[in-house]
């Protein structure tokens, strides 16, 4: 099977699999095998699982002849080049076989799965659905937002599914920037780089505003079931609590339901001196209008750590 699906892997130019058919198949060599792998490396261009063969024989040529006569017998009809290319080498004066025979001779790289996605996603190909958002139309697959999204998947395939092959899908409450960041994350499953997208700099103005994309991208992540998304959101947030932020970005996870997310918030909230600097800010007002139940939750921390100490 390994065997069959190396071929096919070199028949669609799937480098990758290919490589991971050959990094299995090296495991497989003996005496019976080796002359059939050989075959198959030689003629799908496998150099690490050829190598792995020659280097298994050159180990073994002290009885080649009597252990694998008839695979050299079958590398003569098939593959007369690979055979002479095992005489030179053990022939030659400087023969000799790795020394550790644990050593790779196939190394499988990464992933790069995420990078054809994004590429489709940027070249605009073959889409077949259109979202205008806040006014601005961007393109992307009905198949690929299925599979990441069962909000999409109802939205596209269910009953009420929305548009058509040639129609357009509104979404007026949401920007359109935000928008791509998450269609770049579901193409890509990677953090969006918002600094990028939005160039700015460090001074105070662009980190609020970084802060209140990534506010609007949980949002969005929590809108459309994406929770890997919504955790990285979670998890930039984190680092954005502060006197000042830490209200809003309470509420925020209350309503969106993230628990560490809130938990971090809490925990500020445990510092006194914290707690001091957010009442005179005025967050504890804005928490007490907007969500009252975060207030109890905080009390009963607070309680909690006093009877504690």
């Amino acid at each position: 099977m390994w065997q069959h699906l190396l071929v096919a892997a070199d028949r669609y130019d799937l480098l990758r699999l290919r490589l991971i058919c050959e990094q299995k198949l090296c495991t497989y060599i003996n005496t019976t095998t080796a002359a059939t792998i050989l075959a198959l490396a030689e003629r799908h261009h496998g150099r690490g699982l050829k190598d792995a063969c020659l280097d298994f024989l050159i180990r073994t040529h002290a009885n080649l002849q009597e252990r694998c006569f008839g695979g050299l017998d079958h590398l003569a009809s098939t593959c007369p080049l690979v055979l002479k290319e095992l005489i030179a080498k053990l022939v030659s004066p400087n023969k000799k076989a790795r020394i550790d025979v644990n050593t790779a001779f196939v190394v499988v790289p990464a992933s790069d799965m995420h990078q054809h996605f994004t590429h489709f996603l940027q070249s605009g190909g073959d889409t077949d659905v259109v979202f205008e958002v806040s006014g601005e139309k961007l393109h992307a697959h009905r198949c690929v937002l299925a599979a990441r999204s069962a909000v999409f998947r109802a939205e596209l395939f269910g009953p009420m599914k929305e548009g058509t092959t040639t129609g357009v899908i509104r979404i007026d409450d949401m920007e359109a920037k935000v928008f791509k960041l998450l269609l770049t994350f579901i193409y890509s499953d990677s953090m969006p780089d918002i600094n990028e997208e939005e160039d700015m700099e460090e001074d105070d103005d662009d980190v609020d505003d970084v802060e209140v994309m990534w506010q609007h991208l949980l949002v969005a992540a929590d809108r459309y079931d994406l929770q890997r998304l919504r955790l990285m959101c979670e998890d930039k947030l984190c680092g954005y609590i502060n006197a000042t932020r830490v209200a809003s970005i309470l509420e925020l996870a209350k309503q969106h339901h993230c628990r560490g997310l809130k938990d971090a918030c809490l925990d500020f909230l445990n510092f006194p001196p914290n707690l001091q600097q957010v009442m005179v800010a005025g967050g504890l007002n804005h928490l007490r209008s907007s969500c009252p139940s975060v207030l109890i939750d905080l009390i009963a921390k607070l309680a909690y750590l006093k009877l504690d100490n």
